[in-house]
């Protein structure tokens, strides 16, 4: 990728119709005659055509370029890998109690609209509820059946 961007930064424009027949001469050759995926072949300005609108992509999202925010930044503000470790085994505990008290919360309104269903007090626990819960579906079951 280096040397197509160093090839497109110095030659520009007769890079960009050198690249076009390329990709024009890869497209008949492997795609049409080849291996026979599309119907037709491209002419070299749809080539050209595909070509711009790839380098148009590749620019906006920055392919190729070596200059990422990481590496703009000065020395004096990059931190170690050591200190971004340190930081995200701070934040991830919090995460997971955040996760667990949720995860509790949801278990528990789960258990109360169930123990609700079965007309059992709210507090019942998890075995009891199951065997409630299982004669209210024999019950609706055979009811069904009769």
């Amino acid at each position: 990728m280096r040397l197509l961007t160093r090839l497109l930064a110095r030659f520009g424009i007769p890079a960009f119709f050198f690249f076009s027949w390329i990709l024009e001469l890869l497209w008949n050759g492997i795609l049409f005659d080849q291996l026979r995926l599309v119907p037709t072949r491209l002419t070299y300005w749809e080539a050209a055509g595909i070509w711009f609108a790839v380098s148009l992509l590749s620019v906006s999202v920055a392919i190729g370029s070596r200059s990422t925010h990481a590496l703009r930044q000065p020395p004096s503000w990059r931190r170690s890998s050591e200190d971004l470790e340190r930081s995200i085994e701070d934040v991830l505990p919090t995460r997971e109690r955040v996760r667990d008290d949720l995860g509790d919360r949801i278990e528990r309104s789960i258990q109360r609209r169930l123990a609700r269903w079965t007309d059992a007090d709210e507090e019942t626990g998890w075995p009891d509820l199951g065997a409630m819960i299982e004669r209210k579906v024999k019950r609706a079951f055979r009811a069904w059946i009769d």
